[in-house]
């Protein structure tokens, strides 16, 4: 018998098995690794900011408009976060009225010089070839909660797209970028002088769960909102603050539509 062969076939398979051994530890290490990865940005929560209903600020003044989607009505709710109301909720539609006119959108709001609120809904077609369609309107009063819906003949067919302005009447301009895979988004203000103010660098949940939707300026042209599934107030002045003023909403059609975010603010209080 030879030892010497013996010795070296002996050799040869311990190898073997340490190769097999480190190119699992290594397996197991890389596959946890991407585990790892996609749990913790899946994991990972929204960008917190101070609440508006909670810390109330009084100093902000104005009622802004949403629709509310646990209940599916509209609401009003101060700009200072001290309170709010009920408007109107929205019946519920039929999914065989759905299927012959179109999907109804979750509706545009936009206040009205007379303090009255415009609520403009449209329809997506079923595919093939998806379109937005004229559907109905109505408009509400925000005192007393009058309704008086729009003649058919008059109703856009289109949303009304001078509702949220992104460039104030100092020149000022407001932007944001988001990117639904990471869920890094950013909003900020470019003065005429060329010069940059970022406002929100921040990064929620990826895998396509979070992401920035708008950003425009106010009527007061000095207060900027901006919508991630949440209604934020940011004051972008010597003191910068971001804060949440509504949770969770409905708050337009997809993101990259350019009516943007459904909800309205104006500077006048109708919940005094």
């Amino acid at each position: 018998m030879n030892l010497g062969a013996s010795k070296r076939r002996a050799r040869k398979r311990s190898g073997q098995g340490i190769t097999v051994v480190v190119a699992l530890f290594a397996f197991l290490l890389i596959a946890g690794g991407v585990v790892s990865y996609f749990m913790f940005r899946n994991e990972r929560e929204k960008p917190e900011f101070p609440s508006l209903q909670e810390a109330p600020d009084k100093t902000l003044v104005g009622t802004v408009a949403y629709v509310e989607a646990k209940t599916n009505c509209i609401r009003l709710i101060a700009l200072s976060g001290t309170t709010s109301r009920q408007l109107y909720c929205i019946p519920a539609w039929s999914a065989e009225e759905a299927k012959k006119l179109g999907k109804p959108l979750p509706p545009q709001l936009v206040w009205l010089a007379d303090g009255k609120l415009e609520v403009t809904f449209f329809r997506m077609t079923d595919p093939p070839g998806i379109n937005v369609v004229k559907g109905w309107q109505y408009v509400i009063d925000a005192v007393t909660g009058q309704l008086v819906n729009t003649p058919t003949a008059e109703v856009p067919s289109s949303p009304n797209l001078a509702t949220h302005l992104t460039k104030n009447v100092m020149g000022e301009i407001v932007k944001f970028s988001s990117d639904a895979e990471s869920g890094r988004v950013k909003v900020w203000v470019e003065s005429p002088n060329g010069s940059m103010n970022t406002v929100i660098d921040e990064r929620g949940p990826g895998k396509y769960t979070y992401g920035m939707n708008a950003a425009f300026w106010g009527p007061d042209n000095k207060t900027i909102f901006a919508e991630d599934g949440r209604i934020l107030v940011i004051t972008p002045e010597a003191d910068l603050t971001v804060r949440v003023l509504v949770e969770e909403g409905e708050f337009g059609f997809e993101a990259d539509d350019p009516a943007r975010s459904a909800f309205a603010v104006t500077t006048a209080d109708y919940l005094q």
